[in-house]
């Protein structure tokens, strides 16, 4: 029996891509490295998942942090939750609660016209770099300049430098005489004038918040999705004693299924607990109305 899987499109590659269904288990260990993990290891963890969940491999080194934001936004929709929940703490609407559903991010995202981002540069010996968005969720602003370079043009060769590792782009740059920091800058500038800020929130109605708006260069995409899969490990134990204690449910299936699974069960007992409740409720003040 094949696992399941969904299908989506992401949009810089202008491809339809297969993940592949998230697991409990997979998702504890994001989460627990959200809880105690620094920013470098927490964008590592995202990497693996994405590398894990994506079942058409040859792509994952395609990837743009777009298209990484997207891969992870449709995981958390069909797996964990299909909304983003806030709670308005300033203002007037102090207490206010209210949903944005995880889908519309992606349609926001979808709108971007992406076909203004390729930068071609042609610059001295013969060499030719063409820029594209960041590749990785978190990125250091001393590494941002090589990290949008997707491909160089010699005379003789074409490298795929967005593929190589951190050591193999050094070692390439310091092979070559050309320099790669103006053009480099200059792409960023440009990329930056054309497509500004995506936008991942529009203003909601009758409440005091602002759109969210997150850069392509500044890491913020990487804290909105950290923010999104953090998680209170004290309530994910409560729902695990749930399935295990409650449901008799065996520990080693409980990491099989998905999270929303595990939500939707508990959410499910605990509207059949409230309805036996009021049903032995009016049972009693039955007996006490037959007594009187």
């Amino acid at each position: 029996m094949s696992a399941f899987r969904i299908q989506t499109f992401v949009p810089l590659l202008k491809e339809h891509i297969q993940i592949k269904e998230l697991k409990n288990a997979d998702y504890l260990d994001l989460v627990k490295c959200i809880d105690k993990g620094d920013n470098e290891i927490i964008s590592e963890a995202f990497e693996n998942l994405i590398q894990e969940q994506i079942v058409n491999k040859d792509v994952i080194g395609k990837l743009t942090i777009i298209d990484k934001v997207v891969v992870l936004l449709e995981i958390y929709r069909h797996f964990i939750h299909e909304t983003i929940d806030f709670s308005v703490t300033a203002y007037e609407n102090e207490g206010t609660r209210f949903s944005v559903g995880i889908e519309s991010i992606i349609d926001e995202l979808n709108k971007v016209d992406y076909n203004l981002i390729s930068e071609h540069v042609e610059i001295s010996d013969g060499v030719e770099l063409f820029f594209s968005l960041p590749s990785s969720l978190y990125v250091k602003q001393r590494d941002i300049l090589t990290d949008i370079i997707y491909t160089i043009f010699s005379e003789t060769n074409k490298y795929y430098f967005h593929t190589f590792n951190r050591e193999e782009q050094i070692l390439f740059l310091d092979s070559i005489t050309t320099p790669i920091i103006k053009p480099a800058s200059d792409a960023i500038e440009s990329i930056n004038e054309d497509i500004g800020k995506i936008k991942f929130i529009k203003k909601v109605e009758n409440v005091e918040l602002e759109e969210v708006e997150c850069g392509l260069f500044t890491n913020e995409m990487f804290f909105f999705m950290k923010a999104l899969f953090s998680a209170d490990m004290y309530d994910i134990y409560m729902k695990q004693y749930f399935m295990i204690k409650i449901l008799g449910s065996d520990y080693d299936h409980y990491l099989k299924i998905p999270p929303m699974e595990v939500s939707t069960m508990t959410r499910l007992y605990e509207s059949d607990r409230k309805e036996q409740e009021k049903q032995l409720q009016k049972e009693q003040q039955g007996v006490n109305t037959y007594k009187e």
